[in-house]
C-alpha cells in the first residue's frame, strides 16, 4: 500500500527557540517571542509541557531513570534555578515596541 507523502510543516513565527552556543561556557541561548504569550499562566503551561516532552525524550534516549524520574529532576533543577539563578539573563527581550 502506498501512503501519501505528508507536507512538511514550515514554522513561520517560532514562539521559543533554544540552542546550545558552542563557546567556552557552552551557553544555552533562548529566544522568546513575548507577543505570542498571552499571560504568565500560559507561559507556565508551556514550560510544564516542555518539561514533560524533555523527560520523555530523555527516557527514550537512554537516560538511566524512567520518564517520571527525569521529570522530577527537571522540576528540581528548574525550581533551584528559578530561586537562585546561576547567571543573569544576558540580554533583554526585544518586543519590537518603540519606547
Amino acid at each position: 500500500m502506498f501512503w501519501k507523502k505528508k507536507e512538511q510543516t514550515q514554522i513561520q513565527e517560532p514562539m521559543l527557540i533554544a540552542l546550545r552556543v558552542e563557546d567556552a561556557e557552552s551557553t544555552l541561548a533562548v529566544h522568546v517571542d513575548p507577543v505570542q504569550l498571552k499571560n504568565p499562566s500560559e507561559a507556565g503551561l508551556m514550560l510544564a509541557d516542555i518539561g514533560r516532552h524533555m523527560a520523555q525524550a530523555l527516557a527514550n534516549a537512554g537516560y538511566e531513570g524512567n520518564e517520571e524520574q527525569a521529570f522530577n529532576q527537571i522540576i528540581t533543577i528548574f525550581n533551584a534555578e528559578a530561586n537562585s539563578p546561576t547567571k543573569p539573563i544576558a540580554a533583554p527581550i526585544n518586543t519590537g515596541k518603540v519606547q
